[in-house]
């Protein structure tokens, strides 16, 4: 299944409310099938592929594979009297 297909079918999903959601993500969704038919838009798989892709390569801090060192509260403490967002 492209990239395309997959984005088509959550699109029809959710106007036909297989998928819940509120009315804005209806009307978006509805708007992205309206613009795929607009002559002036043109969408290209390659380079959404490319840009999911460069996307995907990223990774959320907490599903890390890694295991990131704790900072020592010493050297780096939580809030230094100098933090603004404690006035």
């Amino acid at each position: 299944m492209t990239y395309l297909e997959v984005a088509e079918k959550y699109a029809v999903d959710t106007i036909s409310d297989k998928i819940p959601s509120c009315l804005f993500v209806k009307q978006a969704s509805q708007r992205f099938l309206d613009d795929l038919k607009n002559p002036l838009y043109y969408y290209d798989n390659v380079n959404v592929s490319i840009i999911i892709n460069f996307v995907e390569a990223f990774y959320l801090t907490e599903t890390s594979p890694k295991k990131l060192p704790t900072p020592d509260p010493i050297k780096h403490p939580p809030h230094s009297a100098g933090d603004p967002t404690r006035r």
